[in-house]
């Protein structure tokens, strides 16, 4: 908040131009300039009042802008001082901020209206799409918010909401503090680290956590990842695992229906990659009869290293085999994948996700 005083007359106590810096939503100004009266105390005419408004108002802009208009941030910052004029003159009131911006600021007059007016022009976008906007995702919302700034700002739009970008910068930045502690944090029980980061999301996110909550999957997924809970569950057996992700997706606020059939879908993959452990074993053990090494799976040798063009034609029979035996109908594209070195149970497995 900001207070410039109007110049003192003979007649008149000295006033002042409140102005609050927030410039998106253009509130108003608190009353600035009283009527003047003369010393009999009679109010003046019209067109004096309006005269002395002018000056009055021209000598606070000079003053508190000795340098200019130059820059949108500093553009923009006059949205208030013009709300307070149209409070004060109604219907008049933008044409009158409009004649003394000129008088007051030739050189930048032209780039501050028009900024003003695009901004104008967000500020109408904002309230016709307002009641659509609170029913996307944050991360959709803020999207199609950053969308249309850039839009109509481009670069600018950066340098006008900067303080937004700060706090977002700030948030993500404690958030990350966060998820790093949380992934080493070996002593701390399971039920509390998922405490802890959901304190930290309401920490940072406040109101906007019940948007983010809409797709669970995405705190779910940042959990699961954590190499302190990973470890937690590697060391359970099946069906305490299974209890433990079951508790997590609750607390998460999944309803039953979805924990019993992510439960099934859990199971599913557990008795792949149980699959896929025997498949590698045995993969492993045919390799090694037929060339007599253990090759180095990322190369995707087997076929070279083999002694002759026999052993290779034997070893990739062996192999079609075994990939038929656990994997039927997906052993073609199992094949494919090796092929491109790709292994798709060396891969970490990931507890609650895949």
């Amino acid at each position: 908040m900001w207070h410039l005083q109007a110049p003192q007359t003979n007649s008149s106590s000295v006033t002042s131009l409140s102005h609050n810096t927030e410039i998106k939503s253009a509130p108003k100004l608190e009353q600035a300039f009283k009527p003047v009266t003369n010393s009999g105390g009679s109010m003046p005419e019209a067109n004096k009042e309006l005269i002395q408004f002018k000056q009055v108002l021209s000598a606070n802009l000079n003053q508190e802008y000795p340098n200019g208009m130059a820059g949108i941030v500093k553009q923009l910052s006059l949205l208030e001082v013009r709300a307070y004029v149209i409070e004060t003159y109604h219907d008049k009131g933008a044409s009158i901020f409009n004649e003394v911006i000129t008088s007051v600021f030739p050189l930048w007059a032209q780039e501050t209206l028009s900024a003003i007016a695009t901004m104008d022009n967000y500020n109408s976008w904002l309230l016709d799409t307002m009641a659509e906007l609170n029913t996307l995702p944050f991360l959709e919302r803020n999207g199609r918010l950053w969308d249309k700034r850039n839009q109509l700002f481009g670069d600018n739009a950066k340098l006008i909401w900067s303080d937004e970008l700060d706090r977002i910068a700030a948030r993500e930045a404690n958030m990350q503090r966060t998820i790093i502690l949380l992934d080493a944090a070996d002593d701390t029980e399971i039920n509390e680290r998922l405490a802890i980061l959901q304190s930290a999301l309401e920490d940072n996110y406040g109101g906007e956590i019940q948007n983010l909550l809409i797709n669970k999957g995405m705190i779910a997924d940042i959990f699961f990842r954590f190499g302190s809970v990973q470890r937690d569950l590697a060391a359970m057996d099946v069906q305490d695992r299974q209890a433990q992700i079951d508790s997590i997706r609750r607390d998460l606020l999944y309803d039953e229906d979805q924990i019993t059939y992510l439960a099934e879908q859990d199971q599913i993959k557990e008795v792949n990659w149980q699959i896929g452990y025997t498949y590698m074993t045995e993969r492993q053990a045919i390799i090694a009869t037929y060339t007599g090494s253990q090759l180095d799976l990322a190369l995707g040798s087997e076929a070279e290293s083999a002694a002759d063009l026999n052993q290779q034609q034997a070893l990739q029979t062996a192999l079609n085999s075994l990939r038929e035996k656990y994997f039927e109908q997906d052993a073609t594209t199992l094949s494919k994948e090796e092929q491109n070195g790709f292994y798709r149970y060396t891969r970490p497995r990931i507890y609650g996700r895949n």
